[in-house]
């Protein structure tokens, strides 16, 4: 005999995912709680049983995203889409992401982000550190990582594909470090600089440390080596 359905599921599978207060909402409304706050417990609880899903640990604007296991795929993708822009730094990446026709460096995620550099304690700011914002990007299923390879990530596969091979767009990123160091000694010689007095990535696919700043001489975030963020579909 199958396991009786919590409201939660219910309200899901009737509606789709929705945010922690809509469907907070929604189960008041349909009777099954006296309030927003016996709903809010009805949900932990059938999160914590398996019952549904979220995105936890990451919230918008304080609400998680609930849904599932279904409507992973499109609906999921369309639903976090939404939401994106009510958490700016994801939104940032996830833009850098698009114009970088499905690829984006762990620098790229530190200086969109504007995270704090791994290892960094101090939580200035509020900031989370690079290592926990790519952890939640991977939960998130907004980016995959790629076997064998440090540093480097594709766009999840729920949220589009890519738009170029990854030889391709690593070759890009090197001849642009090439480029970087020919204007770095440009500059230096022309203003007479100091030969250490410049910030720039350690390699391709890092930022420099600056001030718990992730950036380099690009600036704190860069779109590259492509210049438009147009929608990815899948294939």
């Amino acid at each position: 005999m199958p396991d009786k359905q919590t409201p939660p599921q219910q309200i899901l599978k009737m509606k789709g995912p929705l945010d922690s207060r809509t469907l907070a909402d929604a189960i008041v409304n349909e009777g099954y709680a006296a309030n927003p706050a016996a709903a809010r417990k009805m949900i932990e609880r059938s999160r914590r049983a398996g019952k549904i899903e979220s995105t936890y640990p990451v919230r918008f604007d304080k609400s998680y995203l609930y849904f599932l296991e279904g409507h992973r795929g499109k609906k999921y993708a369309q639903c976090v889409k939404k939401l994106l822009p009510e958490k700016p730094a994801f939104h940032r990446v996830f833009k850098t992401i698009l114009a970088n026709k499905g690829w984006i460096t762990v620098g790229q995620i530190g200086k969109a982000s504007c995270c704090l550099p791994t290892g960094d304690t101090s939580k200035a700011g509020g900031r989370q550190t690079l290592d926990t914002i790519t952890r939640h990007l991977i939960s998130l299923g907004l980016i995959d990582e790629i076997g064998g390879v440090s540093g480097l990530f594709r766009i999840g596969t729920q949220f589009g594909a890519v738009g170029v091979n990854r030889v391709a767009f690593q070759k890009k990123i090197e001849l642009e470090s090439g480029l970087l160091d020919i204007f770095k000694d440009w500059l230096r010689n022309c203003f007479l600089v100091a030969y250490d007095s410049h910030t720039i990535r350690p390699n391709d696919v890092s930022a420099a440390v600056f001030n718990q700043t992730l950036c380099d001489m690009h600036g704190p975030i860069y779109f590259g080596p492509f210049s438009q963020a147009k929608p990815l579909t899948a294939r």
